[in-house]
């Protein structure tokens, strides 16, 4: 049962805020969200979702993480407003364990149905994973991983938002 239903247009927008800046570290702090906190986090989910331990490249996890924070900056600019939410930074932690106690698909259905973010996802994983330039065995694994960070991002973003 979807409560908001962002568009197509609600998520070119946000995509357009996010890129105006130029810098993730500018958006990051415009948001009240602390960068090394935020990249510590990203880094870990990235981690739990690529694999402990296994053969996964640094560029890899770098990549994860952006897919992450890409995701929750894409998630908190959806709605329209002039100024970002206040005390936004406080609430990850808990954002961050409400979508793991409910799951990122069940939250993204809440606000927008799931054909509207895949043409989003498919187009963000590709480039993130034709940047590590890996055979294509393993690149299909990969995607599917920086799919599912991106989703888990945009999640927990669209919790942040919930709670404004």
């Amino acid at each position: 049962m979807m409560r908001v239903g962002y568009t197509e247009a609600d998520f070119a927008r946000a995509v357009e805020i996010v890129g105006r800046e130029g810098s993730l570290l500018a958006v990051v702090e415009g948001l009240g969200i602390d960068w090394d906190y935020l990249a510590w986090l990203a880094l870990g989910v990235a981690e739990d979702v690529l694999g402990h331990g296994t053969d996964a490249l640094p560029e890899a996890l770098a990549n994860g993480a952006e897919a992450f924070t890409a995701g929750l900056l894409i998630g908190v600019h959806l709605p329209e407003r002039r100024e970002a939410p206040e005390g936004l930074g406080l609430q990850v932690p808990w954002a961050v364990d409400e979508v793991r106690e409910r799951g990122r698909h069940a939250i993204i259905a809440e606000h927008c149905d799931l054909k509207t973010i895949a043409s989003l996802e498919q187009v963000y994983s590709s480039v993130l994973v034709e940047a590590l330039q890996l055979p294509e065995q393993r690149s299909t694994g990969i995607k599917e991983a920086f799919t599912r960070l991106l989703e888990a991002g945009l999640a927990t973003g669209l919790v942040l938002t919930r709670h404004e």
